[in-house]
């Protein structure tokens, strides 16, 4: 059985040491924002919380309580 690609994680370093810009990260909050009032809130906040897992792993400098305020604004 062949795994499918669109699940693989990104390669770190691919474009540099960082692969996500703020532009981004604004993207993304928006987005999450945009859909607070469609999904249950524990489902939401796990949403919210994988992003930032996975954009704390991606940039150490990540300011998680800016991004949780635009999410949840």
């Amino acid at each position: 059985m062949v795994a499918d690609e669109s699940h693989r994680p990104m390669e770190r370093g691919t474009w540099g040491d960082s692969m996500m810009t703020r532009k981004d990260y604004i993207l993304v909050s928006r987005i999450l924002n945009d859909n607070i009032e469609h999904m249950h809130p524990a489902a939401f906040s796990k949403l919210v919380e994988d992003f930032v897992d996975m954009m704390q792993d991606d940039n150490p400098r990540f300011e998680y309580g800016r991004f949780l305020e635009a999410c949840y604004a």
